[in-house]
């Protein structure tokens, strides 16, 4: 199992990062057959038809990965890879070291007021604790007084829209660090910077 104080705090951020867009963390409850007890393992899943960033992952955690075809594959399908860390004593470090990285509600009361939070993938497990989705009738409500939009689905409901408007504004942003050497990008880009 990997040594979590060799990641790099760019690393710990990265693997935050794709827990919270593709993982899932889940308790599994099982009986042994013979036995009346029940046990729980706890269970980090991550999966994904990218195999160079599972690959990375598997690299960082030591562990195996798999790769499921489903079946015969729809043309255009591509395969999806998967690996499990499982059982708390591999996933207490982790999960301990990637806090930083997410917003719990005790965090909410540093925020300023006025503060809104939007979350416009309200995906799960969310990085946010206090994050839940909303629907159009009812978008947002306030914890501990700040505001949360989390319209589940958002960008799709105006698919065309939603594209053009990312695109204006990401391509500047794109142009400008593809057009920079590495040397010259500001502290923050070095930092999110990840060349695996």
């Amino acid at each position: 199992m990997m040594e979590i104080s060799s990641l790099t705090e760019t690393q710990l951020a990265y693997i935050a990062g794709i827990v919270d867009g593709e993982g899932s963390l889940v308790i599994h409850r099982s009986r042994p057959r013979n036995s009346k007890r029940y046990s729980h393992v706890a269970k980090l899943q991550i999966g994904m038809s990218d195999e160079n960033t599972i690959s990375f992952l598997a690299s960082k955690f030591e562990i195996p990965y798999r790769k499921y075809t489903y079946g015969t594959i729809t043309k255009g399908w591509k395969p999806r890879f998967q690996l499990v860390l499982a059982g708390h004593k591999k996933l207490e470090p982790l999960l301990l070291h990637m806090m930083p990285y997410l917003i719990t509600k005790k965090m909410l009361s540093l925020f300023n007021g006025g503060t809104v939070i939007l979350d416009l993938s309200v995906d799960y497990p969310n990085p946010i604790e206090t994050c839940r989705p909303t629907l159009l009738d009812r978008p947002w409500y306030v914890v501990n007084g700040v505001k949360h939009v989390c319209i589940f689905g958002y960008p799709g409901l105006v698919p065309i829209s939603s594209a053009k408007t990312y695109s204006k504004q990401i391509m500047p942003i794109l142009s400008r660090i593809a057009s920079t050497p590495v040397e010259k990008f500001p502290k923050y880009l070095k930092k999110a910077l990840i060349i695996p």
